[in-house]
């Protein structure tokens, strides 16, 4: 494996500034980062070979519907990305908003599902990008990161 870990990153487009916040981070610690979005054909053959050929595994995990219980979700084809990696033994981190159901996500692979706390400001608009928050994200990052590049040593018989 090489120094800067190769992970997919999957998330709504209906995020893209999310995206981006994390694409930064996610460099800025030493991954190198290939998006897949949540568009009708994401769950394709394609997206299975760039989740199999990668490191690691990262979704995001914002509140894009309803389930059947009325409770906030994260998209279906985020969850059928995590599917993927699960299936093909990725490591995997998500970043969950606290109004994200994730009852539903339960992996023995993944490493840790990070909370991010969502703020309305006085305009009533929503932000995510507070140093609680920061802090979070990037103490999950740096600890996803040792965890991919830390490498078993082999014993000889």
């Amino acid at each position: 494996m090489e120094n800067h870990p190769r992970t997919i990153i999957s998330y709504s487009r209906e995020h893209t500034d999310l995206k981006d916040f994390f694409v930064s981070v996610l460099e800025d610690v030493g991954f190198t980062c290939e998006l897949i979005e949540d568009t009708p054909d994401s769950s394709t053959e394609a997206s299975e070979q760039s989740i199999k050929s990668a490191d690691c595994f990262i979704g995001l995990l914002t509140p894009d519907q309803h389930n059947k219980e009325g409770h906030l979700t994260c998209s279906d084809a985020t969850v059928a990305h995590i599917g993927m990696a699960y299936n093909n033994q990725k490591p995997i981190q998500l970043f969950a908003f606290d109004a994200v159901d994730v009852s539903g996500i339960v992996f023995p692979l993944t490493t840790n599902i990070a909370k991010i706390q969502l703020f309305k400001t006085k305009f009533g608009k929503s932000i995510i990008f507070d140093a609680h928050n920061a802090r979070q994200i990037f103490k999950a990052m740096l600890e996803f990161k040792q965890q991919i590049i830390a490498k078993p040593v082999k014993v000889k018989a």
